[in-house]
């Protein structure tokens, strides 16, 4: 779900590679397993964090069938916590939150406060909405992440990334189906309410995750290691959503073991699958990277019918594969406007 922190610093790792293997011949890069695997790894671990993620979405759906999403968060942000925090002290990283500038830890802490907010709005959406549908509305966060970086940073917004934008906006739609647009015989009044309520949520939280998206930037430019980003993100969201939940009194139903379980290991998932991304940033380019993370969409539709055993409306799948197209489009078009800057 948020991941989509760009670690610039760590992709000259990426051009010691590319050294090394233009000292090979080319019937030796062709024929060596080795040596295809290595040059294509960013690639394997974006697709192995895929599927990571989206066993991860699909623990979320699971567990807000039994309990309050609030819960569900909270035990999935204490696992990611427990998760990355452990990986930040064995990594040593954590010696290094001293040495941060003060603008740094203030950019921190406004991405830990988006990012926990986009985290509770999607866990939420998907206990209003299948999982697929809020997954592949959440995948249109390149567009508000274009829309904050025109607004934020400064960067150009071409004609085609309108275009795409546009694009998102149908795809969302095709999957809310709201009834002034979509007339459907018989409709029950209570589930479309739920339905653009759990659109409206996953909405909110692509904008949440693009504007945390756009801060990671910073932070990444100011040296703040994805360890401590991760974990200082899981942390605000386990401290937001104890707040909701102790409000809303659901800590009784924690007793209940499968989905406090099922709500822990999509936590774990969830922090190896962002820390996998990080990883194949350092030795792919972002540009194929967000592609194949795009690709989260048919995973979880995927789970989605196998698991939870849910056939997804024909339109939602016409609307998630144009969400599809615009987000690798977005892509595509980011990549084009960093390569004319250099």
């Amino acid at each position: 779900m948020e991941v989509d922190h760009v670690v610039t610093k760590e992709i000259e790792h990426m051009g010691q590679l590319e050294v090394l293997e233009e000292n090979e011949s080319p019937s030796q890069r062709s024929l060596c397993p080795t040596s295809f695997f290595h040059r294509y790894a960013g690639s394997f671990i974006t697709v192995l964090a895929v599927l990571v993620m989206s066993f991860a979405d699909t623990c979320v759906e699971l567990s807000t069938q039994t309990l309050n999403s609030f819960l569900v968060t909270v035990l999935f942000s204490s696992s990611m916590f427990i998760e990355a925090f452990c990986c930040t002290v064995i990594s040593g990283k954590i010696f290094e939150c001293r040495r941060y500038e003060k603008s740094a830890v203030a950019f921190l802490v406004l991405c830990g406060l988006s990012n926990s907010g986009a985290l509770t709005l999607i866990n939420a959406a998907i206990a209003f909405i299948p999982v697929g549908d809020a997954i592949s509305i959440l995948r249109s966060m390149p567009v508000f992440a274009g829309l904050f970086g025109w607004i934020l940073v400064g960067q150009r917004m071409k004609i085609i990334d309108c275009i795409l934008a546009i694009c998102c906006i149908v795809g969302v739609a095709l999957i809310a189906r709201p009834s002034f647009i979509f007339h459907t015989p018989g409709a029950d009044h209570e589930s479309e309410v739920k339905t653009i309520l759990g659109v409206a949520l996953a909405l909110g939280s692509a904008i949440a995750f693009a504007l945390s998206f756009v801060i990671g930037r910073k932070l990444s430019d100011k040296n703040v290691h994805s360890f401590v980003i991760i974990s200082v993100n899981a942390l605000f969201t386990v401290l937001l959503n104890s707040g909701l939940v102790t409000i809303l009194q659901q800590w009784s139903h924690i007793d209940d073991f499968c989905p406090v379980g099922i709500s822990l290991l999509g936590g774990s998932l969830h922090a190896v699958g962002q820390i996998l991304v990080f990883i194949a940033l350092s030795k792919e380019r972002a540009v194929v990277v967000t592609v194949i993370l795009a690709s989260e969409i048919i995973y979880v539709y995927t789970l989605q019918i196998l698991i939870v055993q849910l056939i997804p409306h024909w339109l939602s799948g016409v609307g998630a594969l144009i969400i599809l197209f615009a987000c690798v489009g977005m892509a595509i078009s980011e990549a084009q406007q960093n390569k004319e800057g250099e």
